[in-house]
């Protein structure tokens, strides 16, 4: 949760960089996509990470 908060704040810190030179309407599905791109390999790194615990302590 706080990962994904430290994301947030760094697209937005990047957002204010990048805004003088682009317009924010070509910006924002680009953030967007990069976001849900982030969330979805958090997910799969979560779950994998789930994997591995439960094989470690002699899990299926």
């Amino acid at each position: 949760m706080l990962l994904l908060l430290l994301l947030l704040l760094c697209n937005c810190m990047s957002c204010a960089i990048i805004r003088p030179y682009l317009g924010l309407e070509l910006l924002a599905p680009v953030l967007a996509f990069f976001l849900f791109f982030f969330i979805f390999i958090l997910f799969i790194n979560g779950a994998s990470l789930g994997l591995a615990v439960d094989w470690v302590q002699g899990g299926t």
